[in-house]
């Protein structure tokens, strides 16, 4: 079942506009539709990155009013020092990733893995056990 996503937006807010729109998509239409939908002080976060030469088309005159679009560096990880603090995190079960993996499976399903996440089956993160039998 399809519908128009931002109707639906805007039904379900009762006509009152968003904070903050968060486009996952890079999708120039999306990020469009999403710029109009916030408030005259919202702000767009671009997480999806548009395809190479896409172009997304917005009234600017907004901006000098308070409204932002801001783009996303990688979530803003800083891996080098990010990385040795999660892993002390979970050594000290301080830090669960149960929640965040769906799905796991050997070396030799990962095509299968990747057709999942590409698909919509699989709804997260997949883990590939090294130590399962291939």
């Amino acid at each position: 079942k399809t519908c128009d996503a931002f109707a639906k937006i805007n039904e379900l807010l009762s006509g009152q506009k968003p904070d903050v729109f968060l486009d996952n998509t890079g999708k120039p239409e999306i990020i469009s539709q999403g710029y109009k939908l916030i408030h005259g002080e919202g702000r767009v976060i671009l997480v999806g990155v548009p395809a190479k030469g896409s172009d997304t088309s917005i009234h600017t005159l907004d901006l000098h009013f308070g409204k932002t679009i801001v783009g996303t560096t990688g979530g803003e990880a800083y891996p080098t020092a990010d990385i040795p603090r999660y892993m002390n995190l979970f050594a000290k079960r301080k830090l669960s990733l149960s929640p965040l993996i769906t799905e796991v499976a050997p070396l030799s399903a990962v095509n299968y893995l990747i057709e999942g996440m590409r698909n919509g089956r699989t709804a997260g993160r997949c883990l590939i056990d090294l130590d399962a039998a291939l």
